[in-house]
């Protein structure tokens, strides 16, 4: 049995990419990791991971996206592939907070704004 990699975690780079991490099973025992597949997709749909789109990697436990849709939100899972090619469980399933770094820039804008309009003195 492969186990499944754990806290998954991503962060968004730029509106159009992202870094997925991950850290490896806890419990390797006998098996050998020669690499994860990490999928990711915009449509969260639990039950649909096999048909996210994926990329596989080494032995690493990072990996840059690109050519994403800006302002979208995202969600990955990682699992573990063995040197025999076996794939382990999946991770949980990490969801980007794209949109709360959006609604934080966008709240702390306005209230900048509020205050600089608020704070004018009228021209006399």
């Amino acid at each position: 049995m492969i186990f499944a990699p754990s806290n998954v975690r991503i962060k968004r780079l730029s509106p159009t990419e992202m870094e997925i991490s991950w850290e490896a099973p806890a419990v390797v025992g006998m098996v050998q990791i020669s690499g994860y597949v990490v999928h990711y997709s915009s449509q969260v749909t639990p039950g649909d991971l096999d048909r996210w789109p994926s990329v596989n990697t080494g032995p690493v436990t990072s990996v840059r996206i690109g050519q994403l849709e800006p302002h979208t939100v995202y969600a990955a899972a990682v699992r573990a592939r063995s040197a025999d090619d076996r794939l382990g469980e999946f991770s949980d399933i990490a969801i980007d907070n794209h949109i709360g770094q959006l609604i934080s820039h966008c709240l702390s804008t306005a209230l900048c704004l509020f205050t600089c309009f608020t704070s004018l003195q009228p021209y006399r």
